[in-house]
């Protein structure tokens, strides 16, 4: 079996940046975001960098059932020898501060 990495929130920004460099390192990569439509795009342009594996799986990874099926099928491939957990929810507020 060959090793992979997975990297959550990997469709953009942080963790398409990882992808990059763990595929010019000559590594396997699964990427996992809930956008299907950034995935392929993204997928398509890291799959021009290498011939190694580029992997891609849509769903949140907050949803239970769908880390179960994830583990189950990235499994039968392959051997996971890395997990960044880059994926997150950003949320931007405004503050309010008292003046002395």
């Amino acid at each position: 079996m060959k090793n992979i990495t997975i990297i959550t929130g990997g469709s953009r920004g942080v963790g398409k940046e990882l992808a990059k460099e763990f595929l010019l390192k000559g590594e396997n990569v699964a990427i996992i975001s809930r956008t299907k439509s950034e995935l392929e795009k993204t997928r398509e342009e890291l799959s021009k960098l290498t011939t190694n594996d580029v992997v891609t799986y849509a769903g949140d990874v907050s949803d239970e059932k769908f880390v179960k099926e994830f583990y189950k099928d990235i499994t039968k491939k392959y051997n996971i020898t890395c997990l960044v957990n880059n994926a997150g929810v950003g949320r931007v507020r405004h503050t309010e501060y008292a003046q002395s």
